[in-house]
């Protein structure tokens, strides 16, 4: 515990706060403890961090930061802007997991890891072919961008759940579980967009989303390590 970083222990308690206001429908307590989130994770990363800083998560930090406030403060009226917002930082994200992919050094898959590859594939397309059809007739105008980003969020699952079945490693872990974070996030929200009446939608749309700031930053941390060995 002598370690323990102020910072970390100040998201943990953001993320706890915000998650028993999401549960508890408490407005108030969502705008107190929100905005704690990814500053504090910003602070862990530049405590932790003994490398050069890398300012792709700085940006997509920030990025996802002002998406998020955007959706606290309801800005319906900039629906279109705040898919756009974490479409640029997916992207970023997804430039980096493509490096680290041919940094691992594709190889050859055994019947087994490429059957889980197939199966997180198959799921993956049908889950953003799923949403996309919820999505034809309320985002007709923003249609084309919604698309573009689920071929992008398909894309960072495939890749993640690839470099983890090459290397089994901390540090593809925590890519993994980014990837795995964004699109159960993305899902949900979708899901309770439309089905507002169904309230667990919420949480798993915010528990995951508050997660992948950790998660996000543990992956940066660990991948200059990864290319020192």
């Amino acid at each position: 515990m002598k370690n323990t970083k102020p910072s970390i222990i100040l998201y943990f308690a953001a993320c706890f706060v915000f998650v028993v206001s999401v549960l508890l429908g408490n407005n108030d307590l969502m705008l107190l403890s929100k905005p704690i989130i990814a500053p504090s994770i910003l602070f862990f990363y530049l405590q932790e961090n003994r490398l050069k800083i890398n300012w792709r998560f700085v940006i997509v930090l920030i990025l996802f930061f002002v998406g998020d406030m955007m959706v606290l403060l309801e800005f319906e009226e900039k629906s279109h802007i705040i898919p756009l917002l974490f479409l640029i930082g997916y992207c970023f994200f997804l430039k980096d997991i493509l490096d680290d992919l041919l940094q691992l050094r594709i190889k050859f898959v055994n019947k087994k890891n490429l059957l889980v590859l197939l199966i997180c594939l198959f799921f993956l397309i049908y889950l953003l072919v799923t949403i996309l059809d919820l999505m034809i007739d309320s985002q007709q105008q923003n249609l084309m961008l919604f698309v573009l980003y689920g071929i992008v969020l398909v894309l960072i699952g495939i890749v993640s759940s690839f470099c983890y079945v090459i290397k089994q490693i901390r540090f593809t872990f925590f890519m993994l579980l980014t990837s795995l974070c964004f699109v159960i996030s993305d899902v949900f929200y979708i899901l309770k967009s439309h089905f507002e009446e169904v309230e667990i939608f919420g949480l798993l749309n915010n528990l995951p989303q508050a997660l992948s700031y950790y998660f996000l930053a543990k992956y940066y941390l660990l991948r200059p390590l990864q290319y020192r060995k």
